[in-house]
């Protein structure tokens, strides 16, 4: 198995024993890490993550709880793409720490986060932006920002669009990264055309 996909609450017996069974896990998505109180269980799924040697790609609900920067890179130090819903907090530099991050999705952050994303991510080939619920417009002055690398999409703000996303790509379909990959392409080619700041993702 190399797709898996966790959604609600979970033992820390039943993580041990799936992770466990599944040692070449490349694309993992984690929605709600949450004990019954609430808890994030970061602190027991960090040395399990670590021992997952293909992963590549994640798809998470937030860092914002996330401290032990150390820790986090090491982990996800070979993560070519992470998606993140919700909010980072203070972890957003854990981003920028990430070598071979080449696909990031992200929503409910700054201009300033944007930038920074752009400018210290070494090997970034792309930067999707969603915008969520809680946000009203876009970030100020994200207007101001030309980079090619950054789409802006509208949809998929459900989480059963997410989870619908996500599973396009375990499947080999057409999801947000294939989507925003190829208006970064197409941008970058002889043949460009305009594209409005903000894409639609059909969902």
């Amino acid at each position: 198995m190399q797709h898996l996909m966790i959604d609600g609450d979970f033992a820390n017996e039943s993580l041990t024993t799936v992770f466990s069974s599944c040692p070449n896990i490349s694309d993992l998505a984690i929605h709600h890490p949450f004990t019954p109180n609430g808890q994030l269980k970061w602190t027991y799924l960090l040395p399990i993550l670590q021992e997952i040697p293909h992963l590549n790609r994640l798809t998470l609900g937030s860092l914002c709880v996330l401290s032990n920067n150390e820790s986090l890179v090491q982990t996800f130090l070979n993560l070519t793409h992470l998606r993140m819903h919700g909010s980072m907090g203070g972890s957003w530099e854990v981003v920028t720490h990430l070598p071979k991050l080449t696909h990031l999705t992200v929503e409910c952050v700054t201009k300033y986060h944007i930038s920074k994303f752009l400018l210290l991510c070494p090997l970034l080939k792309l930067l999707a932006l969603y915008h969520c619920s809680k946000c009203s417009g876009e970030p100020s002055g994200l207007h101001t920002l030309d980079d090619n690398r950054l789409v802006l999409l509208e949809g998929g703000k459900r989480c059963e669009d997410r989870i619908l996303d996500w599973e396009r790509g375990a499947n080999g379909a057409v999801d947000s990264w294939i989507f925003s990959e190829r208006i970064v392409f197409a941008r970058g080619s002889e043949y460009s055309f305009y594209f409005s700041s903000t894409c639609h993702f059909p969902c």
